[in-house]
């Protein structure tokens, strides 16, 4: 685009300057000579001026325009350079940093290649000192399997000599063993004679002993006998005794127990007690009740009746009204005596 606008201007200016040399060519007629001034001029252009038709004050307004032109074009002129040298300066910035980056670029290539450098020379360095380690590994271990192969052998050899000196030492003992082990064979034959000797004479002390002992043990054991059945009869005889106290104080107190109870019973029933209306005097029946644990009639039933129906019925009515009846804490009364009573009933 630049270029273009390049282009454009300098065609402008050609053109103002063939101008310019077609209005200097009109002054330079208007001072020839008179006969010369009735000539006409053919520019350049093509355009054909008549020199008399111009004035002073036309040629005065041209040339003003002319030089206005001229400024506006060299004003033009000198943006397009101002442009150009902007341009290049740009031109030359963005070459300067082009080649500072370049340069960057290749330091830091180089910078990079130096530090692959430097670490491949430190990668063969640590190889090397690893392999020489390794080699210096590899010695000590093979110096140790000789130092342990000799010491194998020395104590392989060791081993030898001692089991040599500790066979030797074995076959002695073993020669001494058996004569030690005859000498207490005989010895000990000879112990064993005496013991069963006075094996012999032991068992018979023995014997007589337990006889005596077994004769001392039947007296003592008949004594014992004795003595026992003798405690045993007087204890029966004791408990047969105290049990005989027991039983007839626990018939007094469960009889006791069971008469009292059986007064607050009839009382109570007493208290429910509805005469029947015509009812003969001294009537009475027998009655079957059946309670819970805590006194609660579940059933009662005239057994032996008095002969009154009316009578009868008022009688279950009262037990059954009383309900609960008064009845003894102790469970074994209460099963034995009060579980299923027979009451003889006779109202007051």
């Amino acid at each position: 685009m630049m270029r273009k606008q390049a282009g454009q201007y300098t065609s402008s200016f050609v053109l103002a300057v063939i101008f310019h040399i077609a209005v200097l060519s009109v002054i330079f007629i208007n001072f020839l000579p008179t006969e010369q001034k009735s000539k006409k001029i053919v520019l350049k252009q093509g355009d054909v001026i008549d020199v008399k038709a111009i004035d002073s004050s036309f040629l005065e307004k041209q040339k003003q325009k002319i030089e206005a032109e001229k400024k506006r074009e060299q004003k033009k002129i000198e943006e397009l350079k101002r442009k150009k040298e902007q341009i290049k300066k740009e031109k030359r910035k963005k070459e300067i940093a082009r080649r500072v980056a370049e340069k960057k670029r290749l330091e830091n290539e180089r910078r990079a290649k130096e530090i692959t450098r430097q670490q491949e020379i430190k990668k063969q360095a640590e190889i090397k000192r690893k392999k020489a380690e390794e080699k210096k590994k590899q010695a000590k271990i093979e110096a140790d399997k000789k130092r342990k192969a000799a010491e194998i052998k020395r104590k392989a050899l060791e081993q030898k000599k001692q089991k040599e000196i500790e066979k030797k030492r074995i076959e002695e003992q073993k020669h001494r063993d058996e004569q030690i082990k005859r000498e207490q064979e005989r010895k000990a034959l000879e112990e064993k004679k005496r013991q069963e000797a006075e094996k012999k004479r032991e068992e018979a002390e023995k014997k007589r002993q337990e006889a005596e002992k077994r004769r001392q043990e039947a007296e003592r054991q008949k004594e014992l006998e004795q003595r026992r059945k003798a405690d045993e009869q007087a204890r029966q005889a004791a408990m047969e005794a105290e049990a005989e106290r027991m039983a007839s104080e626990e018939q007094r107190r469960r009889k006791g127990i069971v008469n009292r109870y059986a007064i607050m019973i009839q009382n109570k029933i007493q208290r429910y007690w509805r005469r029947p209306a015509n009812m003969s005097a001294k009537l009475k029946c027998t009655l079957r009740i059946r309670m819970t644990a805590d006194g609660e009639v579940i059933t009662v039933k005239v057994i032996k009746s008095s002969g009154d129906f009316a009578f009868d019925r008022a009688a279950e009515k009262a037990v059954s009204g009383a309900s609960p009846l008064p009845v003894p804490a102790d469970r074994k009364i209460f099963e034995n005596d009060f579980r299923d009573l027979t009451l003889n009933y006779e109202p007051r």
